[in-house]
């Protein structure tokens, strides 16, 4: 438990909110802050919300998708310019416009102080003293956290990094000394930062599945593999389509289903690719559906596939692997570090139809107690990465 209750100061680019629709968008910091209120630490989120010129909202609305397919992010196309203050989840949060010129901009030095100077006025009014920091995602956050840590030079700061930087921004550069901490969401991330600003007293802070999602009994595979399952947006750096002719390469006799979870505008790709192979019945689309019922899809299939790129951390492999599922995730990508290849699960190259089709043919052919003892072995991994061990861990890391 927390000590004398706390503060924890959450900055965020993004945040579930009370007024627009989050669908696509990472609640990880949500996650994160309900299990810090558990724990009991007192949570204060600042949600700094990316606006941009309103000329730009009618492009975001019509090429929201294409900018998530080649960003790996998605974009809230909403433009909401005023402060406002809502709470979820017992946590009180305050969104506040930051505003920039264009998307994948920086931001202005006027724009950082003033955000900065909000957010001392929010905390002085609320005598909340914070004694950790915490930003997630790299700018503004780590630019405003650099400001307040002039004014609580005793606060421990850490910047949570949820992507791969692929250039140094002199900006970032100059905020480094402010921090002490940097927390990277994958193994991969952590080595492209590293190899362009250096190394910092860092931690992993990846995120947790809820406990009850953990399957309470071991798989025993008596029927062979043929139930494949597929859960994520339909998007083409996630390579949904890929997963049909690796498939068909190994079921001559066609004697598999496979099952797709989700939607997007991709799901006319992955049609097409079913027809072109000539596997229309073996393929089966559910749509959306919520977290808590894809729990019953993952356990009536075997293996789970999703060989994305450019994704940071995607907690259904991890939900998948919770679920005893042979789990199949992408190669220097999120799950390095948590799946090791041919012990908990398989690692293939994004996108790669060839090498995931000899990992399918691999998956085929072992015995029932390679596969039992891989599934086991998944689970055991997950029961160690649940949302409260992960939070726990998170302020633990920074603690020392």
């Amino acid at each position: 438990m927390a000590d004398n209750k706390r503060n924890i100061l959450l900055i965020t680019s993004l945040y579930p909110a009370d007024d627009i629709q989050f669908k696509n968008n990472t609640a990880v910091c949500h996650y994160f802050a309900k299990e810090w209120l558990r724990l009991g630490y007192v949570v204060r989120v600042i949600n700094l919300y990316n606006i941009y010129p309103s000329y730009y909202y009618p492009a975001l609305k019509l090429f929201k998708n294409v900018f998530a397919d080649k960003f790996g992010i998605a974009i809230l196309d909403k433009r909401k310019k005023n402060e406002h203050n809502y709470v979820i989840d017992g946590i009180n949060v305050t969104r506040l416009p930051a505003y920039k010129s264009k998307p994948h901009g920086d931001f202005s030095e006027k724009v950082v102080g003033k955000l900065a100077e909000r957010i001392i006025s929010i905390v002085e009014e609320e005598n909340f003293v914070p004694d950790f920091i915490l930003g997630h995602f790299l700018l503004p956050s780590i630019r405003v956290i650099s400001i307040l840590k002039e004014k609580y030079p005793q606060t421990v700061t850490t910047i949570a990094l949820h992507g791969k930087e692929r250039h140094i921004i002199p900006a970032v550069q100059q905020c480094l000394p402010s921090i002490n901490y940097i927390g990277y969401r994958s193994y991969s991330i952590k080595t492209s930062f590293e190899t362009l600003y250096g190394h910092k007293p860092s931690f992993m802070c990846m995120s947790g599945i809820p406990s009850e999602f953990i399957v309470d009994h071991e798989r025993t595979f008596d029927r062979g593999i043929h139930n494949f399952i597929y859960v994520g947006a339909f998007m083409r750096r996630k390579f949904p389509s890929c997963l049909i002719p690796a498939i068909v390469n190994n079921y001559p006799n066609k004697d598999f289903v496979i099952t797709y979870v989700g939607d997007g505008n991709g799901v006319n790709d992955v049609k097409k690719e079913a027809k072109k192979r000539a596997v229309v019945e073996n393929v089966r689309f559910t749509g959306r559906i919520p977290r808590s019922d894809i729990n019953a899809k993952l356990d009536k299939a075997e293996v789970f596939i999703m060989i994305s790129e450019r994704e940071t951390f995607g907690l259904v492999w991890l939900e998948a692997m919770a679920r005893g599922c042979i789990t199949v995730a992408s190669r220097d990508e999120g799950m390095d570090g948590v799946i090791e290849d041919g012990v908990n699960g398989f690692l293939c190259k994004a996108g790669d139809v060839e090498e995931l089709s000899e990992i399918v043919s691999r998956i085929k052919t072992m015995d029932r107690e390679s596969l039992y003892k891989m599934s086991k072995c998944a689970i055991e991994t997950a029961k160690e990465m649940t949302d409260i061990k992960m939070a726990e861990r998170y302020i633990e890391s920074i603690s020392k």
